[in-house]
């Protein structure tokens, strides 16, 4: 089982829409329609790249996380916005819905999070919740920006010795993981 806050249900948000990255591209050319696909996966591959780089959503999500003990903290998930339900497991596997009045959402700091309870649970927990950045701030939408640019025009793998634009603009939203 995984300890970690995983997603179950992606956002459904379009960070970077076609006719914005054809703009970007300068491809913007009515009619010109042939690298239609690849500045979409290219799109795909740099909107991935900074969810993975800054471990976050770009998009609000559902999460689930099973924590180890009570009390416990949502660890590395920045923007949280709402728990959705807390379940105890039960000795013959299946979840009981814990009461929303049994507990709640704390913010500790500008992306820390925990649970305070009111009713302490016993047992296992599943807690599901909400959490991701809408909108995207403009920093991360440059290095989106910033991502295309450099996987179109060079369409080879390349040597970087240096931070890239792109890993400067993120640095601000990266989330370590603890532990």
């Amino acid at each position: 089982m995984k300890i970690y806050p995983y997603v179950i249900t992606p956002h459904g948000t379009t960070v970077v829409t076609l006719q914005e990255a054809r703009e970007w591209l300068r491809m913007d050319i009515t009619g010109f329609v042939e690298e239609d696909s690849s500045i979409l996966k290219t799109i795909n591959a740099a909107v991935s790249r900074v969810e993975t780089y800054c471990n976050v959503q770009l998009g609000v999500s559902t999460f689930e996380y099973n924590p180890d003990h009570v009390p416990c903290q949502i660890p590395d998930v920045k923007h949280v916005k709402e728990i959705v339900s807390v379940e105890i497991r039960n000795a013959d596997g299946s979840y009981q819905t814990v009461p929303s009045g049994d507990y709640e959402l704390v913010r500790t700091g500008k992306i820390s999070h925990r649970i305070d309870w009111n009713v302490l649970p016993q047992g296992r927990l599943r807690i599901r919740f909400t959490a991701g950045m809408d909108p995207v701030p403009d920093q991360l939408r440059q290095a989106i920006r910033a991502m295309l640019s450099e996987y179109f025009d060079n369409r080879t793998d390349g040597v970087s010795e240096k931070k890239t634009l792109s890993e400067k603009l993120m640095d601000d939203f990266f989330v370590p993981y603890a532990g």
